[in-house]
């Protein structure tokens, strides 16, 4: 497996977040990687060993919950940020019960504090 000590994996399906997520990311020097999709992201996970995963929960193919069950039923227990518009209370709940570590709703968060808590976490 290969490991990159900076390595980021965005999954997102909007393609022109992803975008701005990855440039930034990789303005900041990070190794970034990108998925559209669940099932696509996790094929990725067992070839490359990441640092941190930003994860959309609401995604074709494979949604953020079940990437997180599929994750974590493999043992690998990488980071996980959710950046979701899923607003329930119960939903961010159970994104945190299947191991994501903090959950943001996108429309409350701008992309500079994504980026910051993201160099902070590689960089611990």
């Amino acid at each position: 497996m290969l490991q990159n000590k900076d390595s980021v994996l965005v999954v997102e399906d909007d393609s022109f977040l992803s975008k701005v997520l990855v440039n930034r990311l990789k303005e900041e020097g990070l190794c970034v990687y990108n998925a559209y999709d669940g099932v696509s992201a996790l094929a990725m996970c067992k070839e490359q060993k990441f640092k941190l995963i930003l994860l959309d929960l609401l995604m074709p193919l494979m949604d953020g919950f079940d990437f997180l069950r599929n994750l974590r039923s493999r043992k690998n227990n990488t980071s996980v940020i959710v950046l979701t518009n899923l607003a329930q209370d119960d939903e961010l709940e159970e994104a945190k019960k299947l191991g994501a570590e903090k959950c943001y709703i996108k429309s409350n968060i701008d992309i500079d504090d994504i980026v910051r808590e993201v160099k902070e976490r590689i960089n611990n």
